[in-house]
């Protein structure tokens, strides 16, 4: 894809991250549109719900990938989470919709790392991830614990692109 080597070149901390909240958005865009097609007529009527709660766990993905990767100093990471943070709370916005936005991304941040700092393993967690998100969601389908794996590895990809690359402050 060619849209790495773009994302790559010499880009500010502010670049970086509005292209990973814009990268976010078409990736949950683009998963539930394969996931519709997995959908009864029922479950269909949620996919609203399914989009938002995908972008949470999406977003959730993004940030835990950045802050596990040992390639990012901690003085790179604490930039990164103020800018995410900033950029995350623009995007909810500031009216009553958007404040319960924010607050639901919140309570996904934490549920999403009880699952993270569980005792259990690797595959463990995923299902765990997978099994809150159709909570979450609403919806029973089997299909829907099953991209959780892709989704985790494509926020892990997303976030791997930009090592190495030096980047200034502003």
């Amino acid at each position: 894809m060619h849209w790495k080597k773009q994302m790559k070149k010499g880009l500010t901390w502010e670049q970086v991250v509005t292209l990973l909240i814009e990268k976010s958005c078409e990736v949950v865009q683009n998963t539930c549109q394969t996931l519709k097609n997995q959908l009864d007529a029922n479950e269909q009527s949620k996919l609203p719900k399914v989009n938002e709660e995908l972008f949470y766990f999406f977003v959730f993905a993004i940030d835990y990938w950045w802050q596990k990767d040992l390639c990012y100093t901690q003085e790179q990471k604490t930039i990164f989470e103020k800018l995410w943070s900033t950029h995350l709370d623009i995007l909810c916005g500031d009216d009553e919709k958007g404040r319960v936005m924010w607050d639901t991304l919140q309570e996904r941040f934490i549920a999403y790392g009880q699952i993270v700092n569980e005792q259990r393993t690797d595959d463990a967690k995923l299902l765990g991830f997978g099994m809150k998100l159709s909570e979450y969601c609403e919806i029973h389908n089997a299909f829907l614990p099953l991209i959780v794996p892709d989704l985790f590895m494509t926020a892990l990809e997303l976030v791997s692109i930009f090592k190495d690359d030096k980047r200034k402050s502003k």
